[in-house]
């Protein structure tokens, strides 16, 4: 089985809260890269979110 390759579009994962830090690194390295083009974005848990670490928010914003 396939997973996120490339991801282009809005992705709401608000309702999942259980996501760790591996699956957050999967999902924001298989993000493409949309410099230049629509920003998009992704809605993690508030739980998620707040541990999110430096690295993983720079990638997110080198990557929009």
């Amino acid at each position: 089985m396939g997973g996120i390759v490339g991801l282009k579009t809005y992705l709401d994962l608000s309702k999942l809260p259980s996501l760790n830090s591996l699956a957050i690194d999967n999902i924001l390295n298989k993000a493409a890269d949309l410099t230049g083009e629509v920003p998009q974005t992704i809605i993690f848990a508030a739980d998620v979110y707040n541990a999110l670490t430096e690295e993983q928010k720079s990638l997110a914003t080198s990557k929009n």
